[in-house]
C-alpha cells in the first residue's frame, strides 16, 4: 500500500511539473506574442516611431493581458500622434488577418492621444467583440471604417484645442531625400493653437459596422469656443451615425451633403454667446430618404432667450401675465435633391403656443448644394444664382401677438398697440412712394390695425432668378405681377381692455 502511494505521489508530482512547464512555455510564447505585436506597431508608424510600456501581465487561459505605462510615438507619421495608457486590458485576443487584430473585451484607463489639432482624454474606455480591421493607426482620418465593436462605454471624456504635440527628442528628425538617403531637417516646433474645447461625462455605445455607430446616448455635453461662445447639453443621443461620413467630411472642414444621421435628440440645451444666451427643452433631428432627396426635420420645444439681457429684459414678463408660457416652438422640413439643386422647405414653423406663430414655406431649384455643404455661409452668393419656384408667409394672432410686441415696444417707450400704429404709419409711408407692392402694403396695413391672419405668396408662372425679387424696390407693382405675388388679410377677434376704475359701457337697447 505505502509503494502504491509513493507511486501515486511520484505521478502528481511529474504531471505537476509538466504543468509548470508547459505553463511556463505558453506564458514565454505568449509574451513574445505581445511583444513581437508591439515591434510590429512601432515598425509600422514611420520614422522615428517609438513603443514603450512598463509591465506586461499574461492571462493565458483568456488569451490576453494587461500592459501597463503604454506609450507610442510616431513623429513620422502622415498624423503625427503620441498615445499614452496607464492600463489596457484585453481578453479573447487574436489576430485578425495580415496586420489587425480581434479580442473579445477590451478596455483602457486614462488614455490619452495628442495630435498638432489637439489633446483627447478619456477616464475610462471600454469596447466588447473589437475587431481592428488592417493596422490600428494607419491613418487616423479613416479609423471609422477599420474598426468594429459590438457595444461600447466611454467615461469623462475630454478635447482641448491648446494642446501641442511633444517636441522628439533631439532637435531633428530624420526624413527621406529626393535621392532616398537620410537627411535631417529640423523638427517642426510645438504649436499651440486656441480653439474649441469638449467634454463628455458619459455615453454609451451601440454597435459600430462599415463606419456606422448604430446607437448612441451621452450625459452632459460641453462644447466651448473661447469664452464668449459655450453650448452645453444635459443628455442626449443619436441613432444611424456615419462616423465615417462625417470624419472625411471633417478632414475637408464641412458637412456631408447627403445622409450621416438618422435621428438625433438632446435635452436640457443652452447656448451662451457674446454675453446673450438661448435655451431648448429638447431638439429633435431626423434626415431620411425620399427617392432621390434627403428630407431633414427639426423639432425643437421650449427655446427662450435669456432674460437677463439688458435688451431682452422686459420680454418675457408680458408674455407671462397674459398667460402664456415661456419657450418657442420651432419645426422645420427641408428636402433638398443634389441632383437638381431642388431645395425646399415646408414649413418653417416658428410659434409660441396659444399666442401666436409665423409660418415660412419656399422652394428653389438649380441651388448648388455641394458648395453650401461645404459652406452654408456661401448662401448669399450660390443663392442668386437660383430660382425661386415658389414661397409662402402666414402670420397669425392667437390673441398673444400684443404680449410679444409688449417687451420691445416698452423699450421705444410705447405700447404694443402704438408701435403697430408706427409701424403701420412706416407701411403707408412706403405705399404712398412706391415702394413695395399695392395689395401687400394694404394687407400688412390691416393686419396692423386688426391682427388676425396675414398671408402673402409668390407664385410665378414658371420659375424664376432669384435676382428678380431686387426689383421689388424699382418696380413692386410689375414685378409683383411678374412673381404672381398675391396678399391678404383676415381680422381676428378684438376685444378692448377696460381701463380700472371706467365705467363699462351699457350695452344697446
Amino acid at each position: 500500500m505505502r509503494r502504491r502511494q509513493l507511486a501515486v505521489g511520484a505521478a502528481l508530482l511529474v504531471l505537476a511539473l509538466v504543468a509548470l512547464g508547459s505553463a511556463a512555455v505558453l506564458r514565454d510564447r505568449a509574451e513574445r506574442g505581445w511583444l513581437t505585436a508591439l515591434d510590429r506597431l512601432e515598425a509600422s508608424l514611420g520614422a522615428g516611431a517609438e513603443v514603450s510600456y512598463g509591465a506586461l501581465d499574461v492571462a493565458l487561459f483568456s488569451r490576453g493581458g494587461k500592459v501597463r505605462e503604454l506609450s507610442i510615438s510616431a513623429p513620422g507619421h502622415p498624423d503625427p500622434f503620441t498615445l499614452t495608457v496607464a492600463e489596457l486590458s484585453a481578453g479573447g485576443l487574436a489576430q485578425e488577418g495580415a496586420a489587425g487584430l480581434r479580442l473579445r473585451s477590451g478596455s483602457a484607463r486614462n488614455l490619452e492621444l495628442v495630435t498638432p489639432r489637439g489633446r483627447w482624454r478619456i477616464d475610462r474606455l471600454a469596447l466588447k467583440r473589437l475587431v481592428v480591421h488592417d493596422s490600428p493607426l494607419g491613418g487616423l482620418g479613416d479609423w471609422p471604417r477599420r474598426l468594429a465593436f459590438e457595444s461600447g462605454q466611454i467615461e469623462q471624456l475630454s478635447f482641448d484645442r491648446t494642446a501641442a504635440l511633444p517636441e522628439v527628442a533631439g532637435s531633428e528628425a530624420p526624413m527621406t531625400g529626393p535621392a532616398g538617403e537620410a537627411e535631417s531637417l529640423p523638427a517642426p516646433a510645438p504649436r499651440r493653437a486656441t480653439g474649441p474645447i469638449g467634454s463628455l461625462a458619459r455615453a454609451e455605445l451601440g454597435r459600430l459596422a462599415d463606419g456606422r455607430l448604430a446607437r448612441l446616448r451621452f450625459d452632459r455635453l460641453l462644447l466651448e469656443a473661447a469664452a464668449a461662445r459655450r453650448l452645453e447639453v444635459a443628455r442626449g443621443g443619436a441613432e444611424g451615425l456615419d462616423l465615417a461620413r462625417l470624419a472625411t467630411a471633417a478632414a475637408g472642414g464641412g458637412l456631408p451633403a447627403d445622409l450621416f444621421l438618422e435621428h438625433a435628440r438632446l435635452e436640457g440645451g443652452s447656448l451662451r454667446e457674446q454675453g446673450s444666451e438661448a435655451g431648448f427643452a429638447s431638439l429633435v433631428f431626423e434626415q431620411s430618404p425620399e427617392g432621390d432627396a434627403l428630407r431633414s426635420r427639426l423639432a425643437v420645444d421650449g427655446l427662450t432667450t435669456n432674460a437677463s439681457d439688458p435688451r431682452l429684459g422686459g420680454y418675457w414678463a408680458p408674455i407671462e401675465t397674459a398667460g402664456h408660457g415661456r419657450g418657442f416652438r420651432l419645426q422645420a422640413v427641408l428636402t433638398t435633391e443634389p441632383g437638381s439643386g431642388r431645395f425646399e422647405i415646408r414649413p418653417l414653423l416658428l410659434e409660441l403656443p396659444t399666442a401666436a406663430s409665423l409660418e415660412l414655406a419656399l422652394e428653389l431649384s438649380d441651388l448648388d448644394l455641394e458648395t453650401l455643404a461645404e459652406d452654408p455661409l456661401a448662401f448669399a452668393e450660390t443663392g442668386l444664382r437660383s430660382r425661386l419656384a415658389s414661397a409662402r408667409l402666414v402670420l397669425v394672432d392667437e390673441g398673444g401677438l400684443d404680449a410679444i410686441l409688449a417687451g420691445p415696444a416698452g423699450d421705444q417707450g410705447m405700447t404694443a398697440r402704438q408701435l403697430r400704429q408706427v409701424a403701420a404709419f412706416q407701411v403707408a409711408e412706403a405705399l404712398r412712394q412706391g415702394q413695395v407692392p399695392r395689395a401687400v402694403g394694404v394687407a400688412v396695413q390691416e393686419f396692423l390695425a386688426d391682427p388676425g391672419r396675414l398671408e402673402i405668396r409668390v407664385e410665378p408662372a414658371d420659375p424664376v432668378p432669384l435676382v428678380v425679387l431686387a426689383m421689388l424696390g424699382l418696380a413692386p407693382d410689375q414685378a409683383a405681377e411678374q412673381l404672381g405675388i398675391t396678399a391678404s388679410s383676415e381680422p381676428g377677434v378684438s376685444v378692448e381692455a377696460v381701463e380700472p376704475g371706467a365705467p363699462a359701457e351699457e350695452a344697446p337697447d
